[in-house]
């Protein structure tokens, strides 16, 4: 969901066309369905920020797994809306395979906490570390199992970043994950604090409606849309 300031406060935006807001609400049903038929639950787990993070788990069935899959969805989506995504990976993976889809900070089910109060926006590294406090709530981050990121993209740019970190062995050793594979699906890693700052202008005042995206027809944006998992009445 995106935010705009208004004295130091943050508010939702108006409500967005009633086309896409029906279009919207009528997928989440098949959404969660196709979760459920692939064997995920929704479950939720305590951070010690003391905020209740909602996401979708897809059990392994050896103990402990052969590796964890940690998905990590894009900007203004959330774990149920991630589903097209998500459960082709997932059908891919063995039953051994653990796998975690937590709704990002600030998304989905957390839009609440983030917001009760004034709001300047998350930066990547509060990103990851909201990534490694999770991981650890979840128990996948103990060191004993492999961890595979999957990030779409602003959740691409964190998976990659993560990586980066865990991987150097920049991260605390108390929140150090054992990365051993990423995949990144049209990761967000050219967002400089320009551009950063120029979508906050936008947000801000409510220009959301004029943003577009630099593909060079319509059937390359429905192709794009398509491959990262949007429903077709969106595309």
């Amino acid at each position: 969901m995106l935010l705009r300031q208004v004295r130091g406060h943050a508010h939702v935006p108006a409500a967005m066309p009633a086309a896409i807001a029906a279009a919207a609400a009528a997928i989440r049903g098949p959404q969660q369905a196709a979760y459920e038929e692939a064997g995920f639950t929704r479950r939720s787990v305590r951070m010690p920020s003391g905020e209740e993070v909602s996401y979708l788990s897809r059990r392994s069935t050896t103990d402990p797994p052969e590796r964890c899959v940690v998905f990590l969805h894009g900007m203004t989506s959330d774990a149920l809306g991630s589903a097209a995504a998500v459960v082709p990976i997932a059908s891919r993976q063995p039953p051994g395979v653990r796998f975690l889809v937590p709704d990002a900070a600030g998304h989905g089910k957390r839009h609440a906490w983030a917001v009760r109060s004034s709001w300047e926006g998350l930066s990547l590294d509060d990103h990851m570390s909201d990534v490694e406090a999770f991981c650890a709530a979840v128990g996948a981050s103990d060191g004993t199992v492999p961890v595979d990121l999957v990030g779409y993209s602003m959740g691409g740019a964190t998976a990659f970043a993560l990586a980066a970190r865990h991987v150097n062995g920049s991260a605390p050793a108390a929140s150090r994950l054992p990365v051993r594979r990423v995949a990144l699906l049209a990761p967000a890693l050219l967002v400089t604090q320009e551009l950063y700052a120029m979508t906050l202008s936008v947000q801000r005042h409510g220009g959301v409606e004029r943003c577009v995206y630099n593909y060079r027809t319509e059937a390359e944006a429905e192709e794009m849309l398509r491959l990262v998992g949007y429903a077709e009445p969106l595309c």
